[in-house]
């Protein structure tokens, strides 16, 4: 498989036979009302009461609505669910009809899914979340700010029956804004994406995947190939030791609490990497343990043993690690000092070594490849690009190009094996090959299968190569702090966040102040609160909806010690892969979800408000 220029993009993305709906439902899990909308066509649909889901379903599979596109936003975590749950109830008793649907993340989240009938024609589901992944109230102010979302009560929600009139009409009139709104911001989306690839590249099923398809169509230099190095019928394939060298971004907390800080990110540091640094996209060698690591001309794996020192480099190691604590399943990435074995880039363990972050170094085994800079056009015209557009006046482009820019690169990573969701008639050929989930949904004619993908751009020695950089370009700043005589309080990915003031500027890989802090609590990674010069306060806990905490609450969780007092409660749809697995019943039902801080940060050792790495 080879990586190459295209110009002949494949989508069926037709805006005159794209319809977007969206459902209003009373506690969340009793739709009352479903609009349908195409602005192109002067088509306003509405389907009401207690079976308008019914209604629905019958209106999507006549014969008018074969090749059609249904575009919901965020649909895969909710619009969708009653969809599929009657869509399969269906199947068993309309011959032919069969459902595939593709899911993504550790929640198996739909985002997209094709409905065929007897006569094998199709219609499909697309969640536009996947390709917009911002709000709807954010896109429509970006791109269709005529268009602003409308103003409803929600408390106002009841059973159809019971809702009084006024009611009615004004969460219809709210439900088909945002039916419209949805598909104007589209069909703008589909102009700016193709003005800026002139014609050549139309959506596609996610923003990584545009991404993608922009670049070779577009951007991709006409001679350039990269051939990937997936060999799973060898003895050994080298891809699966890249992927053991690929590691995220780095999220650590170096000191808890702190006063008078500056909080910097790095202006789009992943563009940054794949533009300006050196990549591996050679053909790709078997060197075992005779990598030439002191030739800056090759990139590639290398399989190590090798002495991480305890306070090099200020106690900040370069190097990450997984590790799975004995009493636990969980596995952690940690930056520790001690001795360590594992596969990393050469380029991170060449920058580790001159910083002294790593010694004794034996190599166990390494594949090498020659360095190309195949992505330079691609992140210097985009950022360009970037910087010429005034935000404020044409937010629309603005946030397509952000888009592109930071999008891209982990396509290269995706795994080679996914899954989808099959729903048809309960037959031995239909369930031939197939997995079942469980014996209720097996009856129902739900299985699962799993495909390998060949996909030219699944290269993870690109992807690991891009995050490698990154953490090295943040190490680098680390570095460049102590030797101003600053500290580093914590970091997340693109960020830091320290007592100095730093060199900024409006280029790729330069600092830009997101904030002056006169206090910071950072409780653990992702999980901290910011209160700035003039009053302003910030607060974030990722995975703890509707949290109800200000940055005192943090303040106190610190003083006292006591990591419980960050925490939330939230209702909401438990999803379709719960749902799912828990029977038709449960398939639309919500869940109470509990998130608390159980404890600080452990990826480190503490005393006081001082920190230095865990010793493997």
């Amino acid at each position: 498989m080879t990586l190459k220029p295209r110009k002949d993009v494949r989508t069926k993305w037709d805006m005159n036979r794209l319809v977007t709906f969206d459902i209003e439902a009373y506690n969340w899990t009793n739709p009352v009302a479903l609009g349908m909308a195409n602005n192109n066509q002067n088509l306003y649909k509405t389907f009401t009461g207690k079976d308008c889901i019914k209604q629905f379903v019958t209106e999507l599979l006549r014969r008018k609505w074969r090749n059609y596109r249904f575009v919901a936003h965020n649909g895969g975590k909710y619009d969708f669910i009653p969809v599929i749950e009657e869509l399969t109830e269906r199947v068993n008793k309309n011959d032919g009809l069969e459902i595939e649907i593709l899911t993504k993340g550790a929640n198996n989240t739909p985002f997209f899914v094709k409905i065929s009938d007897e006569n094998d024609k199709p219609r499909y589901l697309q969640d536009s979340m996947a390709l917009m992944p911002r709000s709807l109230d954010s896109l429509t102010k970006s791109f269709t700010p005529d268009m602003t979302k409308g103003d409803f009560d929600f408390n106002k929600i009841d059973k159809w029956k019971d809702m009084p009139k006024d009611d009615r009409k004004k969460m219809l009139e709210y439900l088909k804004r945002d039916c419209e709104s949805l598909y104007a911001v589209l069909d703008e989306f589909t102009s700016i994406l193709l003005e800026l690839t002139n014609g050549d590249t139309p959506p596609q099923l996610t923003v990584g995947s545009t991404a993608m398809a922009a670049y070779r169509s577009h951007f991709m230099p006409n001679d350039l190939v990269i051939e990937d190095c997936y060999k799973p019928d060898a003895k050994t394939n080298p891809e699966e030791m890249f992927r053991n060298s690929y590691f995220g971004g780095r999220t650590e907390v170096y000191k808890k609490y702190g006063e008078d800080l500056y909080h910097y990110d790095v202006n789009s540091l992943y563009p940054y990497c794949y533009t300006e640094k050196p990549i591996p996209i050679g053909k790709v060698s078997h060197t075992g343990k005779n990598f030439p690591l002191d030739d800056t001309g090759f990139g590639g794996v290398v399989k190590i043993n090798a002495k991480v020192p305890e306070y090099a480099c200020n106690g900040i190691p370069v190097l990450p690690y997984r590790y799975t604590p004995e009493d636990s399943t969980d596995e952690k990435v940690l930056f520790p000092s001690g001795n360590i074995e594992g596969w990393y880039m050469a380029k991170e363990l060449r920058y580790a070594r001159k910083v002294g972050a790593i010694e004794d170094i034996e190599i166990l085994d390494s594949y090498a490849s020659r360095y190309g800079k195949p992505f330079k056009e691609y992140g210097e015209n985009l950022y360009e690009l970037k910087k010429g557009i005034d935000k404020h006046e044409n937010p629309g482009k603005y946030k397509i190009v952000k888009f592109l820019l930071n999008s891209f690169y982990g396509k290269f990573g995706m795994d080679r094996f996914h899954k989808s969701v099959n729903i048809g008639p309960v037959t031995q050929d239909f369930q031939e090959g197939k997995e079942m989930i469980n014996q209720e949904l097996a009856k129902k004619g739900v299985m699962m299968s799993e495909e390998e993908s060949f996909a030219p751009y699944i290269l993870p020695r690109v992807a690991s190569a891009i995050t490698a950089q990154a953490r090295i370009e943040l190490h680098k700043w680390f570095m460049r702090v102590f030797d101003m005589g600053g500290d580093i309080w914590y970091c997340d990915t693109d960020s830091i966040v320290t007592d100095i003031q730093l060199p900024e500027g409006e280029e790729l890989g330069k600092m830009d102040l997101e904030g002056r802090l006169e206090k910071g609590v950072f409780l653990a990674p992702k999980v901290y609160a910011e209160k700035y010069k003039g009053g302003d306060e910030l607060v974030k806990a990722k995975g703890m909806r509707d949290l109800d905490a200000t940055f005192s609450t943090f303040e106190k969780a610190y003083s006292t010690n006591s990591p419980e007092l960050i925490g939330t409660e939230w209702e909401s749809p438990r999803g379709f892969k719960a749902g799912m697995k828990q029977g038709k019943s449960s398939w639309f039902e919500t869940n109470t979800y509990n998130r608390t801080l159980q404890d600080f940060d452990q990826k480190r050792n503490y005393e006081g408000n001082n920190s230095y790495p865990v010793v493997l």
